[in-house]
């Protein structure tokens, strides 16, 4: 069984993600308790908090931990883990315009986890645009 997710996977799912949505949430609360009266700016701030809560949590804070053995994938969100057989999976894709990049897969069935699954593949350092070698890699193992 061999890890097809990045080392770096826990650090972007729980650490970047809490530092980043309670520290611009701490600086976004504390321009609100100051004295300024430019309230333009202040809302625009909100803003950004929130786009950027909802950006991080959807492409950082969904990635789980994935192992694959040929056969079946064992996914982990570092909490709980369950096994998936590759005949479960509809398709696969990646998105390579991300930094850092994702990969998804579709299952046919729902699971604990749901029926998408992200994970942040190893990283490249030069990618362009061509998609990560795990999406091609995967879709010949699961017959895609």
């Amino acid at each position: 069984m061999r890890t097809i997710s990045s080392s770096m996977t826990f650090f972007h799912k729980y650490i970047f993600t809490v530092t980043w949505i309670v520290g611009f949430g701490v600086g976004t609360l504390s321009m609100f308790i100051s004295n300024s009266n430019n309230a333009m700016f202040k809302i625009i701030v909100l803003f950004a908090w929130i786009f950027g809560t909802i950006f991080t949590y959807l492409f950082s804070g969904r990635i789980k931990k994935v192992e694959f053995d040929g056969y079946n994938f064992y996914v982990s969100n570092y909490l709980r883990s369950e096994t998936i057989n590759v005949s479960n999976v509809k398709s696969v894709s990646g998105y390579t315009l991300l930094k850092p990049e994702l990969v998804c897969f579709e299952l046919k069935e729902n699971t604990s986890f749901g029926k998408t699954i992200i994970f942040m593949p190893k990283i490249r350092f030069y990618t362009g645009l061509s998609p990560n070698p795990i999406v091609n890699e995967l879709k010949q193992k699961c017959g895609l």
